[in-house]
């Protein structure tokens, strides 16, 4: 669903263009509810309305608008099995917004607050639908805790207030009693996939199934700091992840959150995510640049298309994304021109817009040339292509082709980015200043080019060891006496 404002429309033309109009007796049919169950919820004392028009004296619903799907949405109203285009509200569930209004008077009610323990319970009536037509039933539940800042009385009113929908004379705020899950499953995400890059939708979509399921039954108005941190605990304790790992999961919490405040779905201008603390996690895990030696043993072995593949990989620095995005028009025989990566067959730019120009080494001319004249000679169209002329799976070669043949010669695989740690690490070794460095490897920030990318060779330091202890040991045969 869109998140996007709704834009005004000025005439009825333009309304039926956009979505479907309907009046009551339809929107009955669809959800398959009794007519005066709609109308009801049209009322001017309704606490939870239907999103309507007003047409002169008629009322008309926009089927498939923004607003008619989240309030559908907040009310757990599923597709037909029978018929796609209609829908259904679950009898057995009631709806997550309690209709706190009293049939007598047509005044809101404000439930019955009361401690018990430790904790806040607010005691209400809300409208549900059974077989025989829409009901008032009793309902009660925990708002709040009775210890903090809402140990008042006062305090979980408020809380109590905001639950229910009292004294809001603007339209009520379907987000009280939105889930987390269904924020981020609903609002947050579809949001990410449009705005964002697909491997950053990707890999947040699989951090929140993956780690934190354990919260999205929490309301998204409840959240606190410590709702966080307990999460952050809870992650800790079933997985042994690194410390980046565990700032990457509050950093989705805290992205979402923001979303959350920027486009109107909770009041609050703090974040309550800052303040929770990160587990320490784990050392992060080795990473290994493959030497120039190293990749000249794994080109002797590799077929192709996968030997070129190798070489640009070792002989550029290029991403694994970018690899697969090379086309021969941005190959002109001295140059390469990075210009897209492409990413799960989503085609895009590099990252962080790190295009560029790296020069070409005269051996990987060669395995350039030699591998498009084995491919028919194409002028343009990508470097590496499938059948159908789309950018390779690299991932399919590396299961099928580039293990295989490595673990039959008995040398470790470490991934396509070792050959770019690998190009930074051998272009240190070659004293190629780090600007240089740098540049080839389009980092925005040399600090990245330095401390990640470039690796210590034991070789190196024992190099290092013995040229100190040989001008120690000159110092003293000289100059100085212990």
């Amino acid at each position: 669903m869109s998140d996007a404002p709704i834009q005004p429309i000025s005439t009825t033309s333009e309304l039926l263009r956009l979505y479907e109009l309907i009046d009551a007796v339809e929107l009955a049919k669809r959800l398959t509810v009794p007519e005066s169950w709609v109308r009801d919820r049209t009322r001017s004392f309704a606490s939870d309305p239907i999103p309507h028009l007003k047409l002169g004296k008629y009322v008309r619903f926009r089927w498939g608008s923004p607003e008619m799907e989240l309030w559908l949405t907040n009310h757990l109203v599923s597709p037909s099995p029978k018929d796609p285009l209609q829908t259904r509200l679950s009898q057995n569930a009631s709806p997550k917004r309690p209709m706190p209004y009293s049939r007598r008077t047509g005044r809101q009610s404000s439930g019955h607050l009361f401690k018990k323990g430790e904790s806040w319970f607010l005691r209400y009536r809300e409208t549900v639908i059974g077989d025989d037509g829409s009901i008032r039933v009793q309902r009660c539940r925990r708002i709040a805790s009775a210890t903090g800042t809402t140990r008042s009385k006062g305090a979980a009113r408020a809380i109590a207030n905001e639950f229910l929908g009292l004294n809001r004379k603007e339209a009520p705020d379907f987000s009280v009693a939105m889930t987390l899950g269904t924020f981020m499953e609903h609002i947050y995400f579809p949001s990410v996939k449009v705005e964002n890059e697909h491997s950053t939708y990707q890999s947040y979509v699989n951090v929140w199934n993956r780690y934190l399921q354990s919260v999205s039954e929490v309301r998204l108005v409840e959240i606190r700091t410590a709702t966080a941190e307990k999460a952050l605990r809870d992650v800790a304790a079933q997985f042994d992840l690194s410390r980046s790992s565990y700032q990457n999961i509050k950093h989705l919490l805290s992205a979402a959150l923001a979303h959350a405040r920027r486009n109107g779905y909770l009041n609050s201008d703090a974040d309550p995510i800052r303040d929770a603390k990160t587990p320490h996690g784990k050392m992060p895990s080795f990473t290994y640049a493959y030497s120039l030696d190293e990749a000249r043993s794994i080109l002797a072995i590799l077929p192709e298309p996968t030997r070129t593949m190798v070489a640009v990989a070792a002989f550029t620095g290029v991403r694994k994304s970018e690899l697969v995005a090379l086309k021969w028009e941005n190959y002109d025989g001295n140059k390469i021109f990075v210009t897209e990566k492409c990413t799960h067959g989503k085609v895009g730019t590099p990252k962080c817009n790190s295009q560029g120009v790296i020069p070409v080494a005269e051996t990987l001319r060669q395995y350039l040339e030699t591998h498009r004249v084995a491919i028919g000679s194409p002028e343009d169209g990508y470097v590496f292509r499938s059948a159908a002329g789309t950018p390779i799976s690299i991932d399919r070669l590396t299961i099928s082709v580039v293990r295989p043949t490595l673990k039959a010669a008995n040398i470790p695989w470490y991934g396509w980015h070792a050959f770019r740690r690998g190009f930074a690490t051998s272009l240190f070794h070659l004293h190629v200043a780090d600007r240089i460095i740098q540049q080839l490897l389009r980092h925005s920030d040399i600090a990245t080019t330095m401390n990640v990318y470039v690796k210590a060779v034991g070789e190196d330091g024992r190099d290092a060891i013995a040229m100190l202890d040989k001008t120690f040991q000159r110092k003293v045969a000289g100059k100085y006496r212990l």
